[in-house]
């Protein structure tokens, strides 16, 4: 089994009751959150990761100031063990608190489909 220090470092960035909406499923909780995690980078290696947040979609949530919304776009390189290496890209959206720690209360990400014609 690899390490795990990614994976904990990772899951920091969230609330201790956060939720994750992934492209295989809907994840609530820190612990489930980590368990995900090791388990996907046990077989994927990531590399060369870009997020980019769109401006104008960075908005407060509510009228407290407690928490805030942010969207944008990412992209990676991927290698599954075993096989060779390929991007992905898509978007993402965060409810992300506002109180010094910035920690996501939910996450949600979707893998832009690749283009078959080309």
């Amino acid at each position: 089994m690899r390490t795990t220090t990614i994976p904990k470092a990772l899951t920091e960035l969230f609330t201790e009751n956060a939720t994750l909406v992934t492209d295989s499923g809907v994840l609530n909780g820190r612990d489930a959150i980590l368990k995900y995690q090791i388990e996907i980078f046990n077989i994927i290696k990531f590399s060369n990761h870009k997020g980019m947040a769109d401006p104008d979609s960075i908005r407060p949530l509510g009228t407290d100031g407690k928490e805030f919304l942010a969207a944008g776009s990412w992209s990676q390189t991927v290698r599954i063990e075993g096989g060779e290496p390929f991007e992905m890209k898509g978007f993402w959206s965060a409810i992300v608190q506002n109180d010094g720690t910035a920690r996501d209360s939910m996450l949600t990400w979707n893998i832009t489909p690749v283009d078959q014609a080309k």
